[in-house]
């Protein structure tokens, strides 16, 4: 409710955790989503750490874009199979998905803290998480 237009990776783990076949996903649509807890981290550290020199201002983003198919191999890879086919939940991407996105640099952050995870490890780890806690995926409890 307080988000109308998820992350396309959101949507296709969603799908998986409730069982449901997804729509084929369009060749475009790479875009720089950033991985939570990566963020986070980043956050604890702007935070905490003294910064008196230096710079003052980072982007959190991967520094990349990637394709919401990777979260079907990371689930693949966590035992958790997608079944893709036409008439199946469709993913929204909620823009033109023809349109290629260049990513903003975390060249910055990943000099002066660390860079954030790849994004082959950022679906595996959101995989797994997402396959530990299913409830976080049923509408009917929130």
């Amino acid at each position: 409710g307080v988000r109308d237009a998820l992350s396309a990776p959101y949507q296709v783990v969603r799908a998986a955790i409730r069982g449901e076949a997804i729509e084929p996903l369009p060749k475009g649509g790479a875009r720089d989503w950033a991985y939570a807890p990566a963020v986070a981290e980043a956050i604890f550290w702007m935070l905490t750490e003294d910064r008196s020199v230096g710079d003052r201002h980072y982007q959190l983003c991967p520094g990349y874009t990637w394709h919401p198919s990777m979260m079907l191999e990371a689930l693949q890879a966590n035992g958790v199979t997608v079944r893709v086919a036409p008439g199946g939940t469709p993913i929204g991407f909620n823009e033109d998905t023809t349109r290629e996105r260049w990513p903003l640099s975390a060249e910055r952050l990943s000099r002066a803290f660390q860079p954030p995870p790849d994004a082959r490890t950022a679906s595996l780890a959101y995989a797994r998480w997402a396959i530990e806690h299913p409830a976080w995926f049923d509408d009917s409890k929130r």
